[in-house]
């Protein structure tokens, strides 16, 4: 229920935004599991913004468990910043950038 309430909030907010400025929106994000994705994708198609997707140059692991409790942590205590697959060059081209992961 929360969360289909704070995306209809956002939606308005994205919606509304885009209606009175005319401005370009990007929803950006990184999802490991596809729930962020579906998220991001739901307000790429309600406020027809452009999306991009975050990926990392060296995939993740598919097993939750060593994600989750080694390279996560690790990563946090090196303060690790790993390259990205793809960098967009386009960044400068929107007035509204919009950021999802997973929390």
């Amino acid at each position: 229920m929360k969360k289909k309430f704070l995306l209809a909030l956002l939606l308005t907010i994205v919606v509304g935004m885009q209606a009175q400025t005319g401005k370009k929106i990007l929803v950006t994000y990184f999802s490991w599991s596809g729930g962020t994705k579906a998220l991001a994708e739901e307000i790429q198609r309600q406020t027809n913004a452009d999306i991009y997707r975050i990926e990392p140059l060296v995939p993740y692991t598919d097993d939750y468990q060593t994600l989750a409790y080694e390279i996560s942590n690790k990563e946090k205590e090196e303060n690790a910043r790993p390259a990205l697959k793809d960098t967009l060059s386009t960044l400068n081209d929107y007035d509204y950038i919009f950021v999802g992961c997973p929390v």
